[in-house]
């Protein structure tokens, strides 16, 4: 019994136990098609590991690394170069601002009132 036999019996006992079912026909391979086969995936095989092509992918993971690195680097260059230099920040003491400094943050930042400010200014001069 071949195997186009099997088929044919098989499609009668499916169209005896069920014959709403559709039915499907197998597609048939051309002949030789198998013994060709291998040897055509295996030269497409070795003709890509010889040549292989750069996938869009990774060309977009590329240059996305490569822009990052660049922005990186201009930031380091633009901070290096013209960041103030520590020794180029006063430092601010109280002695060295003036009354309408002071009363302008005391005003600013605590909420006080004049009484409270002129007490504080007779502290810092009684210092």
């Amino acid at each position: 019994m071949t195997s186009e036999d099997d088929h044919n019996s098989l499609e009668e006992e499916v169209k005896e136990l069920a014959p709403w079912l559709p039915r499907r026909r197998v597609p048939n391979a051309p002949s030789g098609y198998f013994a060709e086969l291998e040897e055509k995936v295996i030269t497409r095989i070795n003709n890509r590991s010889a040549n292989p092509a750069p996938r869009p992918e990774r060309r977009r993971i590329r240059q996305a690394v490569a822009a990052t690195l660049m922005l990186l680097l201009v930031t380091g260059v633009v901070q290096t170069f013209f960041a103030p230099k520590p020794s180029a920040v006063k430092p601010v003491t109280i002695q060295s601002l003036t009354t309408a400094e002071i009363q302008l943050w005391l005003e600013k930042e605590n909420n006080l009132s004049e009484v409270d400010f002129q007490g504080y200014l007779e502290v810092l001069r009684e210092d």
